[in-house]
């Protein structure tokens, strides 16, 4: 079976995943500087920023559990953060002091 990605204009993924329309200023700040270290996925089609439903459920909900200290580390960017980059590091030391 396969599926198809829908692409959406930005405030319109989110209208649909949230029932909400946000300023299309909004999504770029999204996209750019992102909240909470948290950036929203979006790709360039055809000249437009498009984004998902699917990304736009991430990026809320990573958003919500970096509010609420939760967080996991990894981004929507799909980059680790610094602190979960440093204990990468710190457990690839130890098993390469192990011998493994």
């Amino acid at each position: 079976m396969h599926t198809t990605t829908e692409y959406l204009p930005c405030p319109v993924a989110f209208e649909r995943e949230t029932g909400q329309r946000l300023h299309t200023s909004t999504f770029h700040r999204y996209r750019l500087r992102g909240l909470r270290g948290i950036r929203l996925r979006t790709w360039l089609i055809g000249g437009r920023r498009m984004t998902t439903r699917a990304a736009v459920r991430r990026f809320l909900d990573d958003v919500s559990d970096a509010d609420a200290g939760n967080a996991t580390g990894i981004a929507a960017t799909g980059r680790l953060d610094t602190a979960a980059q440093h204990r990468a590091e710190q457990a690839m030391a130890m098993l390469a002091k192990d011998g493994m």
